[in-house]
């Protein structure tokens, strides 16, 4: 994950994103524009929010005594008139209302944010991943996803920003309105969009932009803080009004704003911003109008007026405003100008403000107007200026007066365009020229041959034409210009002299050179002051390459930049800009290429096909030691399988690692290259053991030598991959450090890898420049001007011997992925040249070169050829260049050419600086002058005299400083020169003309060739007399060999486990859903049970508080007690507050969503509860109703009677009177018939019913859980099989694999011995392909057999490719050919051996089985099978063995020969002796047998166990993903039952309330009707009923609390501490602690002693007053007075009063803490059962990504390896049952 944070990356994704700008300066202006208007709003939604502040303030502060009528109307007249005003900006206040109002709105908008700002992210990611597979040349290729990303970000994070931070921050307050889990997932989702918001905005404001003036990107700006100072003052006011929404700060607010404003503008007017003027200026004015805002509202806010006309002034204002920011900045320029005369400019961001304004100045005034007059102007001031401190006399500025003089003469002539004198133009010539012509001028590139002719018959002289300044600049800058012999040079001087001429000059181009140059030296002073400043140093590289058009001086400059010291992002933008600049370099490089003096050359390239040389020939080299390797390790006796197969794998590898590189090598070859097919197939025959790809191969390399030889005239003089070059380094720091050179190259300067590990490129010239180099190296570094780069220039180089050689250099600046900033030297050495006025060309071994000091004439450097020319002439004292001594003792080309005089030679060049002349003449040679010996002095008397044609060119280097000469020597003997030559070693060619005629020869035999090989047929199948196609068909099978293809079995592997993965995902999603339905519904079934429950409590609770409220209306009971002052109105508050809980809990059982079962729905249905009316005549009515009928019956009735009062409770009804109105005639009141339809069916029909239905709910919910633990059973064991059946099927198939990877090694096992030593011998000669064969043959002297008949009819002679040209020529091709096909034939000839030798090995099995059966035989059996050791022995020991017998046998036989009488004697011994070796053949046959057997076993024991051990981890795994299913079944189960009995629990908790209640109830109903109440079946008793019922359920509830369920341990707490003395002080807290007070001191303090023991005390009260109740019938006491008695007990009342009152809210507590609890450890389950689930996706989801990416990978790699290992068994090696053994094994 480097590529994330690493600069360089970051860099090359951004670069690619600038150079795929679509942005144009009017979109960016139009977003400029789109940014400020948002700015603008804010500012008035801040000055709006500040004017209702005070508008608020003014209100408040009215005083109420001073408004009059008449007042009011005046002071409502001014928001009249200002209303119209106002209308425009009521769109602001709205926008904050819609915004705080539509929280949803805000929530989307938002979260859409996010996934914009997400998507953005991602696709960024990719773009840094994707950047490093590409080279640096293509990042400014054109790609779409690049535009549209990059038109994206810009958008987004310069148009759109504010708007959609302000969203971002509101999304913040609009998540409160969910519950907290949503609420923070949202919030984190929120803060992943700030942080990638903040990160875009920060990538688009520092990094994705240039740090110099550029109209491709219009956003280019400073590095400096004011960035971020910048886009904090931007987003400060949104900011602002997303936090607070109703301005409770908005004055302090406001104030910070117009501060931080502020300082922001004066910021950017004081320094440089956006380098675009308009843009600039348009982003000045928007942020004035800001402030302009910020400030009326601040003054509003002083003088505290809320007129309504704050826009008018804002309209007035405006104008005025901007003009003052507009004049402001202009001032700002020229006092920075100012300053920078006066030498006051201190600070870095005040000159880069300065550099900023020089650029606009040298722009604006290079344009043809008036208001350019005013910036030249300004520059004129500068040039004063400087010429005051200036003392340079080289200074441009000492030109003026010329410079003034040619503008006035254009001013006069009102012209662009006019005449000069060619003398006045020369003065001022070196400083409007791009280059300087004195600087390099070159005479020895005439004798490349297509340089003289035309321009030699195309001379012209300068002075002739009336010429433009670009012409006269071409010709003195001309590399090759004009060249003459002597005889030329004297006829020259007859020509007349012609008057002065005048030259045609362009102003405009002449003014721009002078302002630019001039300019150019303040942007170097500036750069001399910040050495290490990024921005100042950018800014003179743009300054220098697209204004003074010195492209190669900024490159020097960015060469010699140093930014060690910079930090993460200063890194960043010194690459971006560097990029940009390097692009710009190559535009310019290209515009200005000449096709006649320029060559397109991509460098990068040239690096890339070296690079994929070297590692196609390092995986050769590591191919072809794993092979032996290997093959060796099968000649060991004890074969160890574990290293064979990896070795295998490594050579599977690197056979698919090689083609791959094969195959990018003849992809990017631009001439394609025969060496590489002949290397490959090589591979094939050698290593791969295939004679048909061999072939294929072969014929390839036929085709390509064939079309280079078609195409070899066209490519002369060009440059090609396989030209030489060398790759130095171009930081000024190391300048001249060679960093890389090719093979070709180091063979021609006889250089190894390791003379160039600290060579450097001086070290390949002639010395004379050599040691200047540095020197112009220096140079160029300081001016940016060279006249040799980009062009093919002809040169000498020295080799290591010191000995020279011609050669054409192409030189070229590059940048460099590998290298970074280099020089690329192309080289291509000359092999013919036309060196003389005469036109013959020659080729470069028939001339000898020499480099001479044009000072003195010494020779420095000679060429090899000498050597045999001194030698030829009897000069032997040297066997090497390098023993001539040419520094020791100076040698004079005077010296060595008689007749010669060097005095004439300099005084003619000295006349004639400026001519390209050569001097060209015939002298004799004293070859004698380079001996030391004097006695050699007239050995030649015996030889010809040696004559020379000489020619001695002049090359002058640095502005004369440096004149090297380069001679030319052509030898010849007088009438012996053709004899001569053809005795020279080095030169045994023929003229050019001889070698025409040969290659037309060579041709014709080339097409006969091939005549012949059409006619021939090829061994690989395809015969040259097919088709091509054939042969393309050939070789694409071919390279479909090396591709990894799945096999059909793991394709039906990866189908069956992508089919348990999908099936895994759907039954452990299915049991998810269904859990989490189960979750739901057990909660809906406790609130269920709970509100049923609440409606038996309610309706219990109704009914007492009816009864205690009715004795109180009739007299039975006081209305004060010790707890109530007033017990009606406390009971009658009560009863409506359980009657609207009835109410609201009928209504959520009736709306809750509740699935009813269908017994449960016919339960409802049913109409058969039956309910009582008291109608208007005292007669009883009965009617039958549904169950929520009767509730909604119910709950109207208890609406009427919770209003009514102590007078319309008193009745004369039995349920309301101990005394009755019987009588039939009475007619009840609509108030007692009310009440008694509720009590009536209260004390019957409600109660049973109600209590019915809530244990009908709560068997439902046992029954619901009950069906979902049955369907999460059947789930998983659907499931559980699923993933068996799985694994059974695709267990043996993986496992397979593993077995059949070492299997596989039986067949090399079965290969013999002799052979295997064969395929070792050619992996080795596969190694160091690149070596000549030649010298492998002589190191392994590994060819004996006669050459195929197919190559023999090839001339590979006819191609003619040089030598030097490769490191494989012709004849190395076809030996290469010829030993690989002897090596193929011998293959092919192995099949007999091996039949033959498979018959004998048979048969002498057979035999060994006859001789077992003989007993004399057994002994010797014995031996052998009881001997360990010998049963073991070595392949040595047997063939030692083998040998002594068989020289043992043949002396024998010559013994015995020497008595010719006993013929009988003879014949018996050489039968004894061949039975002798019969026998031993067998013993070693049957040791070699238990060898191999030995190691088959083996192999196979390691087969078998890793094939159980992959299935048992296939099984493993089975078991490991079943287990979850497992796990989630019983935590399923354990979710069900926990519903099942925590309803139960809860059922029991809840109604602990109602037993009381209803008893207590019933025994006040029995004393006010005077009779034993009897339920609903009229059997059993009510009250007696409830008091046994009650002491069950409290042994219920004791026995829930000493056996807590797990459901309820969050209630723990709480039950405990309602037993204790903390009852009180636990419950009766907040809301509810005026309760307690009463607690503490209800039945006498008793409940501080816990709920069970008050409860108790009740139940002993309600057993007493029971027992009185039925003692007082019995004893015939229970009358009137018994009963009021009883009715009017103090204890029972306060029991009624401590319940009803005080402990009803303990009760409802108690459920909530226990339902609370029962439903958060649902909650918990849930919860687990998630996480268990998501534990399960994950492993199953990694599982199934490490299968896909490493696994599958793996296997079919394994099967791939496998397949391709076997390949490299020859055919040849298997007899015919292991080879048909070997095709099955491929089958199966």
């Amino acid at each position: 994950m480097k590529f994330l944070y690493d600069p360089q990356s970051i860099s090359r994704v951004t670069w690619q994103l600038i150079s795929n700008n679509l942005i144009t300066p009017s979109i960016f202006m139009f977003l400029t524009i789109a940014e400020g208007l948002q700015s603008i709003f804010y500012a008035f939604l801040l000055q709006q929010q500040l004017v209702n502040e005070i508008k608020l303030d003014l209100e408040s502060g009215l005083n109420e005594n001073q408004i009059t009528n008449g007042e009011t109307d005046s002071s409502d007249a001014p928001a009249s008139e200002s209303s119209s005003i106002q209308i425009s900006l009521l769109f602001i206040n709205d926008y904050q209302k819609m915004l705080t109002d539509n929280e949803n709105f805000v929530m989307v908008t938002s979260a859409s944010i996010f996934g914009l700002n997400f998507f953005l992210g991602l696709i960024f990611t990719y773009l840094l991943w994707n950047q490093k597979k590409k080279m640096i040349k293509d990042l400014s290729e054109s790609s779409m996803i690049h535009k549209v990303f990059g038109c994206l970000l810009i958008i987004y994070a310069r148009g759109l920003y504010l708007i959609t931070f302000e969203f971002i921050i509101r999304g913040y307050s609009a998540y409160q309105q969910y519950d907290l889990g949503i609420k923070i997932g949202l919030s984190i989702t929120n803060t992943i969009s700030v942080v990638l918001f903040f990160f875009f905005i920060f990538y688009t404001r520092r990094i994705f932009k240039l740090n110099m003036l550029s109209n491709h990107i219009s956003w280019s700006n400073s590095d400096s803080k004011a960035i971020y100072f910048g886009f904090f003052a931007k987003i400060i006011n949104p900011l602002i009004l997303s936090f607070d929404t109703n301005g409770d700060y908005i004055t302090a607010e406001i104030i910070i704003c117009l501060i931080i404003q502020t300082l922001y503008l004066v910021m950017i007017l004081f320094f440089a911003d956006i380098y675009n003027r308009k843009i600039d200026l348009v982003q000045k004015f928007i942020q004035a109008t800001v402030v302009l805002i910020l400030e009326i509202s601040f003054i509003k806010y002083l003088i505290k007026e809320n007129d309504g006309k704050e826009f008018i002034l804002f309209l007035c204002v405006l104008p005025f405003h901007l003009y003052f920011i507009y004049r402001l900045n202009k001032r700002r320029k020229e006092q920075i100008l100012e300053m920078f005369t006066e030498g006051k400019l201190k600070m870095e961001l005040q000159f880069e403000y300065l550099l900023i304004y020089l650029y606009e100045i040298v722009q604006d005034s290079l344009i043809d107007s008036k208001v350019s007059q005013e910036y030249y102007s300004e520059i004129l001031k500068l040039l004063e200026g400087h010429q005051l401190t200036c003392y340079n006399t080289d200074c441009i500025c000492t030109k003026q007066g010329d410079f003034m003089e040619i503008f006035k003469q254009g001013q006069k002539q009102s012209t662009n365009v006019f005449l000069v004198e060619l003398q006045n133009l020369k003065k001022i010539k070196e400083y409007i020229q791009m280059k300087s012509g004195k600087w390099f001028v070159s005479s020895v590139n005439r004798m490349k041959e297509d340089q003289f002719r035309d321009k030699y018959y195309n001379k012209r002289d300068i002075d002739d034409d009336e010429e433009d300044i670009s012409l006269i600049d071409d010709q003195s800058n001309d590399d090759g210009g004009f060249l003459n012999s002597l005889d030329i040079q004297d006829a020259t001087k007859q020509i007349r002299i012609r008057p002065k001429r005048k030259i045609k000059i362009d102003i405009q181009h002449v003014k721009r050179r002078f302002v630019t140059n001039f300019i150019l030296l303040f942007f170097v002073e500036i750069k001399q002051k910040f050495p290490n400043s990024l921005k100042i140093h950018i800014l003179c590289n743009y300054y220098s390459m697209m204004i003074v058009q010195k492209p190669q001086l900024c490159i020097s400059q960015l060469r010699g930049f140093n930014d060690k010291n910079f930090s993460w992002l200063d890194r960043i933008s010194k690459f971006v800009n560097e990029f940009y600049i390097l692009d710009e370099y190559e535009k310019h490089d290209k515009s200005n290429l000449d096709s006649n003096m320029q060559i397109k050359v991509d460098g990068e390239h040239f690096i890339m096909i070296n690079d994929l040389y070297e590692e196609f020939q390092t995986q050769v080299d590591q191919m072809s030691f794993d092979a032996v390797e290997f093959w060796k390790g099968f000649t060991q006796d004890d074969v160890d399988p574990y290293k064979q197969y990896d070795l295998g794998e490594k050579i599977a590898d690197s056979i698919q690692a090689t083609y791959k590189t094969f195959k990018e090598i003849e992809d990017n070859l631009i001439q394609k290259d025969y060496k590489i097919y002949v290397w490959f197939a090589q591979i094939q025959l050698k290593i791969m053991n295939d004679n048909d790809g061999y072939q294929i191969f072969i014929q390839k390399m036929r085709g390509v030598m064939q079309m280079n030889k078609m195409f070899q005239s066209n490519m002369r003089g060009k440059i090609s991959e396989d030209s030489g070059f060398i790759v130095s380094d171009g930081h000024s720091n190391n300048s001249g450090k060679i960093l890389f050179m090719n093979k070709t190259i180091k063979r021609w300067l006889l250089r190894e890898e390791d003379d160039t590990k600290f060579l450097n490129i001086n070290a390949l010239m002639p010395k004379l420049i050599g040691e200047r180099h540095d020197e112009f190296m220096k140079k160029y570094n300081e001016t940016g001007e060279s006249v040799i780069l980009n062009k093919q220039i002809l040169n000498f180089l020295m080799d290591k011997n010191g000995s020279i050689f011609p050669a054409e250099m192409l030189i070229k600046f590059h940048y460099s992925q590998k290298f970074k900033y280099c020089f690329i030297t192309f080289i291509e050495k000359v092999k013919t040249i036309k060196p003389f006025i005469d036109m013959v060309k020659y080729k470069t071994e028939q001339l000898l070169f020499m480099t001479i000091d044009m000072y003195d004439g010494q020779i420095f450097e000679v060429s090899r050829n000498l050597l045999n020319l001194l030698e030829y002439f009897g000069i032997n004292q040297y066997k090497d260049i390098r023993e001539i001594s040419f520094t020791e003792k100076k040698r004079l080309i005077q010296d060595l050419l008689t007749d010669f005089s060097f005095e004439e030679l300099t005084r003619y060049k000295q006349t004639h600086k400026n001519k390209n002349d050569s001097y060209e003449k015939i002298h004799t040679l004293n070859l004698f002058s380079f001996s030391d010996n004097i006695d050699y002095y007239g050995v030649n008397s015996t030889k010809d005299e040696c004559q020379a044609k000489v020619a001695i060119y002049v090359d002058t280097y640095g502005e004369c400083k440096l004149n090297i000469g380069f001679v030319v020597l052509s030898i010849s003997t007088g009438h012996q020169n053709l004899d001569f030559i053809n005795e020279l070693k080095s030169n045994d060619a023929a003229e050019v003309q001889q070698q025409e005629y040969k290659d037309e020869q060579q041709e014709m035999q080339l097409r006969e060739s091939q005549e012949n090989d059409s006619v021939a047929s090829s061994s690989c199948g395809s015969s040259n007399s097919g088709s091509s196609s054939s042969s393309y068909h050939a070789l694409q099978q071919f390279h479909t060999f090396y591709r990894q293809q799945t096999p059909r079995i793991l394709k039906i592997v990866i189908q069956l486990i992508l089919l348990m993965f999908i099936a895994s995902i759907t039954i452990a999603t299915v049991n998810l859903v269904l859990n989490i339905r189960s979750h739901n519904l057990s909660e809906l079934e406790v609130k269920q049970v709970r509100a049923s429950m609440d409606r038996v409590n309610f309706s219990v609770s109704i009914r007492l508080l009816l009864r205690t409220m009715m004795n109180i209306a009739n007299g039975y009971e006081p209305n004060k007690s010790k707890l109530l002052d007033d017990r009606f109105k406390v009971y009658q508050g009560l009863l409506r507050s359980k009657a609207e809980q009835l109410i609201s809990a009928q209504y959520y059982l009736d709306n809750s969503g509740y699935q009813f079962s269908q017994s449960f729905e016919n339960e409802l249905k049913k109409s058969e509860i039956t309910l009582s009316y008291l109608m208007e005549n005292n007669v009883l009515r009965k009617e039958n109703v549904t169950m929520r009928n009767m509730q909604s019956l119910y709950g109207s009735r208890l609406v009427q009677v919770e209003n009514y009062t102590m007078q319309q409770m008193k009745g004369n009804l039995k349920i309301q009177n101990l005394k009755p109105n019987l009588s039939v005639n009475y007619q009840p009141t609509i108030e007692e018939q009310t009440l008694y339809f509720i009590v009536e069916n209260g004390n019957g029909i409600v109660r049973t019913y109600n209590r019915f239905f809530a244990d009908l709910y709560i068997t439902d919910s046992v029954k619901n859980s009950e069906n979902n633990e049955s369907n999460t059973m059947i789930t998983t064991v659907i499931s559980v099989i699923t993933i068996f059946l799985v694994t059974c099927v695709i267990s043996p198939i993986i496992s397979k694999t593993e077995e059949r990877k070492y299997n596989a090694l039986v067949f090399f096992m079965r290969i013999p011995r002799n052979q295997v030593e064969q395929y070792i011998k050619s992996c080795q000669e596969c190694q160091n392909l690149d070596a000549s064969p030649n010298i492998q043959k002589k190191e392994k002297n590994t060819v004996n057999n006669v050459p195929n008949e197919d190559f023999k009819t090839y001339d590979y002679q006819s191609m003619n490719y040089p030598q030097d040209h490769s490191v494989l020529d012709v004849s190395d091709v076809q030996l290469m050919q010829e030993n690989s096909f002897n090596q193929s034939n011998n293959l092919e000839s192995t099949q007999k051996r091996l039949f033959e030798e498979n018959s004998v090995r048979n048969e002498l099995i057979n035999t060994n089985a006859r001789l077992r059966n003989y007993p004399q035989k057994s002994s010797d059996t014995s031996v052998i099978g009881g001997n360990e050791e010998s049963k073991y022995l070595s392949m040595a020991n047997l063939q030692r063995r083998k040998n002594k017998q068989i020289n043992h046998a043949n002396l024998s036989i010559s013994d015995s020969s020497e008595k010719p009488n006993d013929l009988k004697s003879l014949q018996n011994k050489q039968i004894k002796v061949s039975n002798e070796q019969q026998e031993q053949q067998i013993r070693d046959q049957e040791i070699l047998e238990e060898l191999m057997n030995r190691n088959l076993q083996k192999i196979k024991g390691i087969a078998f166990k890793k094939k159980t051990l992959t299935f048992l981890f296939v099984m493993v795994l089975m078991v490991v993903f079943s287990v979850y299913f497992i796990i989630s079944f019983f935590m399923a189960q354990k979710n069900y039952q926990t519903a099942a009995n925590s309803s139960i629990d809860l059922g029991t908790i809840f109604s602990k309330e109602q037993c009381f209640e209803n008893l207590i109830s019933y025994q006040r109903e029995n004393m006010i009707q005077n009779k034993t109440i009897m339920l609903t079946d009229n059997i059993t008793e009510a009250s007696q009923y409830f008091l046994t019922t009650c002491s069950t359920q409290e042994a219920k509830y004791k026995e829930l609390r000493k056996s807590l369920p797990e459901y309820f341990q969050d209630a723990k707490q709480y039950l405990e501490q309602i037993e204790t003395n903390k009852y009180c002080d636990v419950v009766y807290v907040d809301s509810l602690n005026f309760l307690n007070s009463p607690c503490q001191i209800a039945l006498n303090g008793l409940m501080s002693k816990g709920m069970t023991n008050t409860l108790f005390y009740m139940l002993s009260q309600a057993q007493k007053t029971e027992l009185a109740f039925k003692n007082s019938y019995q004893n015939q006491r229970r009358d009137d007075q018994f009963l009021r008695v009883e009715l009017n007990s103090t204890d029972v009342i306060d029991i009624i009063d401590t319940k009803m009152y005080i402990m009803g809210y303990s009760f409802i507590e108690l459920e909530n803490q226990c339902m609370e609890s029962a439903l958060k450890y649902f909650k918990k389950l849930l919860t687990d059962f998630i996480i268990v689930y998501a534990v399960f996706l994950a492993l199953l989801i990694s599982s199934m990504i490490y299968f896909t990416i490493f696994a599958f990978k793996r296997l079919r790699r394994s099967m791939w390896s496998t397949n391709m290992l076997l390949k490299i068994i020859p055919k040849q090696a298997l007899n015919k049952n292991d080879s048909e053994l070997l095709k099955q094994f491929f089958v199966n």
